[in-house]
């Protein structure tokens, strides 16, 4: 569905008959901003932190991986920001007063932190920059400026969210996958004055971080995108925090099969991911999922380019109609993949091979007999038979996607707005006469017009 030259995709039926928060900015609004910066500060401290581990070790081939991960992801990013402030420039000129006005000194501030890769973090501030006024105006009960900052601070938001969820993908993602694949090839016995504790903490920690940075980018989007749609209701905040469960988990299972397989087949990995991308990119191409937007030919293909690496990882519907046969449909052929990772590593790792807990004082003791080998892995596990050290992969796994497509469930069936809308806030007695909202912002950039809802 388009609307105000976006493209909103998503397989939510609701309607409703207010816009988002009656135009109110609220306090948890600005949490949501202010984690979202939280932990895209710590995501970028601890790659940077990683790739130094790296470098410092002569780690070269790790350390060129992990830079070069870090480095494109941050240019493209900056070239998309980039380019939709110039299509902004372009909007003022349409607009005329009703466009926030952007001095020289701010355009100098732009670039600078957009060569220095601090691109999103200017879009963050403007978010709360539109937002605290908007929430100035409604207490002085103007509420034509708290309806023209509030819809500036939704379409800067939808700018944000939806660079750092491309970002997430493009960086934390494959960063995730090549950290934890180095944790499985190196053991405690290697070593252990190049890898020690701190070394392991860093690699563990980033790569937790990263983890939480993709969940939380797909739900700030999803809820971002809520609010940008005016004719749909939001998502409560319960709803965003199963949300994050869901999508949590099954990144998670996801994660672990890639994993598990990298560490015995190594680089073939790379060629499933590529396999699936092109499966999805193939998939959408025939559906022609993003025709409505209007655009040539050459943009539809480089949305479905975009589209298709997300889906090596997670779902997102393409277009505003029921969801429940095309995600039935793509956790089909997504899990069907990541038994066949889990049960070939099965099959062929070495079972000399322990996965341990990183930090463990007892990570790999073995006892050999003719007939058994007892393997205890970590305090916690003590296990027998050379083949059973490899269950906690498998159980994790099953577990994970078991408890994402719990959280799926409960979200669908009792927390989506259409069964479970928020809240309409009430008016302070001085706004209850009302105005005309502000004209939408027109927005030309076809990249930003690519949104999705769940």
């Amino acid at each position: 569905m388009e609307q105000n030259g976006r493209i909103l995709v998503g397989g939510s039926e609701d309607e409703v008959d207010y816009p988002p928060n009656d135009y109110i900015y609220l306090c948890r609004d600005v949490g949501f901003v202010v984690f979202g910066v939280v932990t895209l500060l710590l995501d970028w401290g601890l790659d940077m932190a990683t790739a130094y581990n790296h470098w410092h070790h002569e780690d070269l081939a790790w350390f060129i991986l992990t830079v070069v991960f870090m480095s494109v992801s941050s240019l493209v990013m900056m070239g998309v920001s980039l380019y939709w402030y110039i299509k902004d420039t372009a909007n003022e000129a349409v607009l005329g007063e009703a466009a926030p006005r952007v001095s020289r000194c701010k355009w100098v501030v732009r670039l600078t932190l957009l060569l220095c890769q601090l691109g999103p973090l200017q879009r963050y501030y403007d978010t709360l920059r539109y937002g605290w006024k908007s929430r100035k105006y409604w207490k002085r009960g103007d509420t034509q400026k708290q309806r023209q900052y509030y819809t500036w601070m939704l379409y800067e938001d939808g700018d944000s969210v939806f660079l750092r969820m491309f970002e997430c993908f493009m960086e934390s993602a494959p960063q995730l996958v090549l950290q934890l694949y180095i944790l499985t090839q190196i053991s405690e016995a290697e070593d252990p004055s190049k890898y020690g504790k701190i070394w392991r903490y860093t690699i563990s920690f980033g790569s937790v971080t990263s983890l939480v940075s993709l969940a939380w980018g797909v739900m700030a989007f999803a809820r971002g995108t809520r609010f940008t749609a005016l004719e749909k209701d939001n998502i409560s905040l319960l709803g965003s925090f199963v949300i994050f469960l869901w999508h949590l988990f099954c990144l998670g299972a996801r994660v672990s099969a890639l994993v598990v397989f990298a560490s015995v087949f190594r680089l073939m990995v790379v060629w499933v991911c590529l396999g699936h991308w092109l499966l999805m990119v193939v998939c959408l191409l025939g559906r022609r999922s993003f025709r409505a937007s209007g655009a040539s030919l050459l943009c539809e293909v480089v949305y479905c380019l975009l589209f298709g690496a997300i889906y090596v990882f997670v779902f997102l519907n393409d277009k505003d109609e029921p969801t429940r046969w095309k995600y039935t449909a793509y956790y089909t052929v997504w899990e069907m993949e990541n038994l066949a990772l889990v049960v070939l590593f099965l099959l062929y790792g070495d079972p000399a091979v322990l996965y341990y807990i990183p930090g463990s004082k007892a990570n790999a003791t073995e006892m050999s007999t003719e007939a058994t080998r007892t393997i205890v892995c970590a305090p916690i596990f003590t296990l027998t038979d050379s083949r059973n050290f490899l269950f906690p992969a498998v159980i994790f796994h099953a577990m994970t996607f078991g408890l994402g497509l719990a959280m799926m469930g409960i979200y669908y069936s009792l927390l989506h707005p259409s069964r479970c809308p928020p809240p309409s806030l009430p008016l302070p007695r001085h706004h209850q006469g009302g105005t005309t909202p502000p004209p939408p912002h027109p927005d030309t950039n076809p990249l930003n017009a690519l949104q999705t809802e769940l």
